[in-house]
């Protein structure tokens, strides 16, 4: 009977259990693959493969199919993984607070301010326009990865529901500025939502960078309750007791 080899993956990208998921269900469809757990909490996955089969070039890359980053855990890479991630989110989130907070006061500027300050309505509606798109542009990621999953791994993630979300708004409300740049009135193209899809995706990418933080700081204070535990321990052998490394424990050792 041929051996399987068991090894761990960091997998990045993941954003929600949905994720770890689709991840999962792939890889063990995979021919080679005898089991597979991806854990979204650790980012972490865990495969037991045939290596005559399949290697681990051969799963980084199945693991990019389904939209996703691979790389073989070493020690304490997993700290390495979450700060890089807790950095890749703060350096979205700047240039989005820099463009979100304007355009939540312009968008409602005439709503609290309606007598201080006239504001011809076309400067708010271009101003509007030019900050969304900016930050669309800052989170375009969010597009191909949510329309990816949702469209050719057919399982839909928080990615596919910020893409549609905030897509909508903004194609909306841009054939609605497209309309009223020409004076062409069609009922249902009244309004302008450009500060929904911008709010949206400073919002949701707070939250990611907030949970970037919180697993850090949950990686390390596991990993150092972690290095308290035994190195040896003690077990029956042949009706003498040994000691052994903890590492060398197995199912069924007293």
């Amino acid at each position: 009977m041929e051996k399987t080899v068991k090894k761990s993956f960091n997998i990045h990208g993941m954003n929600c259990s949905n994720c770890a998921l689709t991840v999962q269900n792939s890889l063990k469809k995979t021919q080679g693959i005898k089991g597979a757990y991806v854990n979204f909490a650790t980012g972490k996955g865990i495969f037991e493969y045939f290596p005559e089969i399949i290697n681990e070039d051969t799963i980084i890359q199945k693991v990019k199919t389904a939209g996703y980053k691979a790389e073989a855990d070493i020690k304490n890479s997993a700290d390495s993984m979450f700060k890089k991630e807790s950095e890749y989110w703060k350096g979205k989130l700047y240039p989005l607070i820099f463009a979100g907070a304007p355009l939540i006061i312009i968008s409602m500027w005439h709503m609290f301010f309606p007598h201080l300050i006239k504001i011809n309505m076309s400067y708010i509606i271009f101003s509007q326009f030019m900050l969304a798109t900016f930050m669309i542009a800052v989170s375009f990621h969010f597009y191909p990865n949510g329309m990816r999953a949702l469209f050719i791994n057919r399982a839909p993630n928080m990615d596919s529901l910020v893409s549609l979300g905030t897509g909508a708004a903004y194609i909306y409300s841009l054939i609605s500025l497209v309309l009223y740049i020409f004076k062409i009135n069609i009922k249902g193209f009244e309004h302008f939502y450009f500060e929904s899809s911008g709010i949206i995706l400073l919002f949701i990418t707070l939250g990611k960078y907030l949970e970037s933080v919180s697993k850090t700081k949950t990686n390390e204070s596991v990993r150092k309750l972690l290095e308290f535990a035994p190195k040896k321990v003690i077990v029956e052998i042949k009706g003498k007791m040994t000691e052994i490394s903890a590492d060398d424990v197995k199912k069924g050792d007293i």
